[in-house]
């Protein structure tokens, strides 16, 4: 495949933009509903896996996760049904990595972008447990020229899978006579 076109390539911008989309993903982690949205366009769409296969757009439907999150005690009750008081949960240690991110211009002035990345988080629970999940992702970025920001716009994000356990084989199984011979 022949090189990009020099238009299409910029290293210090493709750091800026990796940078933000670290940024994101880190606001997100901690619950920073205010930086989120510094960062996200009001009419931002996405498909992620919650939403099953429709399409969201703007930000209420990630304004529930985010408020859902700070709320400390778990999911808001069913209509109807009646609550206690209930202890406030410590939070979960959170960890964000972003792995082989790749920045690609859309245009010749670099005013729009898409970066691919896997986005990967390591989430230490109160009972010490640690849970790491993975997803692809995709997002494409905006430059609004009046305020000089970047701005996200559009994000998919696919959960990737866990590799299928391998199944143990036992000595016995093994291949090699001397091993089972010794066994």
């Amino acid at each position: 495949m022949p090189p990009l076109p020099h238009f299409f390539v910029d290293n210090k911008l493709e750091k800026v933009l990796v940078d933000l989309t670290a940024r994101l993903l880190n606001s997100i982690a901690a619950g920073d509903w205010a930086t989120y949205t510094e960062l996200c366009s009001p009419d931002l769409t996405a498909f992620e896996p919650e939403a099953g296969e429709h399409q969201i757009q703007g930000l209420p439907f990630h304004k529930f996760f985010f408020d859902l999150a700070s709320s400390k005690t778990g999911p808001p009750p069913a209509y109807g049904v009646a609550t206690e008081t209930a202890a406030v949960a410590p939070q979960p240690v959170v960890t964000t990595t972003v792995v082989s991110p790749h920045v690609r211009f859309l245009c010749p002035d670099r005013t729009a972008a898409l970066i691919t990345y896997v986005r990967v988080v390591q989430r230490a629970e109160a009972d010490g447990r640690v849970n790491i999940t993975s997803s692809q992702e995709t997002r494409v970025w905006e430059l609004d020229k009046k305020g000089g920001t970047w701005m996200c716009v559009h994000f998919h994000r696919s959960v990737a899978a866990s590799p299928a356990p391998t199944p143990q084989r036992s000595a016995s199984a093994h291949c090699c006579p001397y091993v089972k011979a010794n066994l």
